[in-house]
Formats: structure tokens, C-alpha cells, sequence
């Protein structure tokens, strides 16, 4: 299992918000395939996945994340 972690976008922020989330809980991702996108105060950031697997415990849209944290995990 590979957990995912939540990007640092900007060196002064520390936490993100969740834009756009392109693929559901549960279903197969392929390896950089786009998963979801994060925003800053200063940019928006695509998110791939490093890997092939199922994907779970995917956050919303519009919820707040803090940098360095799991935000999904992908199974293989």
C-alpha cells in the first residue's frame, strides 16, 4: 500500500485545498494517470499517481489539507 501525500505548493503555505477530484473512490488508477488537484493562495498543482493500483480514501472537493499529509492511499 502506498500512502499519498499532500504536496507543499508554496514555501508559505500550509495547507492546500482540494479543486478538482478526477477519479472515485475505490477504482483503478494507472501510474500517472491525474487523480486530483490541489490549490494554493499563489497556484493550482495536477496531482498523478506514482503508481498503478486502487485508489481509497480520496478527500473531496473543497476540503483543506495540511501539506505533508495523507490525503489517499493506492493499493496494488
Amino acid at each position: 500500500m502506498k500512502n499519498l501525500l499532500v504536496p507543499r505548493l508554496n514555501p508559505n503555505d500550509n495547507e492546500v485545498t482540494v479543486s478538482t477530484v478526477y477519479v472515485s473512490n475505490n477504482t483503478f488508477v494507472e501510474e500517472n494517470e491525474l487523480i486530483i488537484d490541489f490549490e494554493s493562495n499563489k497556484s493550482i498543482s495536477e496531482f498523478v499517481s506514482p503508481v498503478a493500483g486502487f485508489v481509497f480514501d480520496l478527500p473531496s472537493e473543497g476540503d483543506r489539507l495540511a501539506v505533508g499529509s495523507v490525503f489517499a492511499k493506492i493499493s496494488r
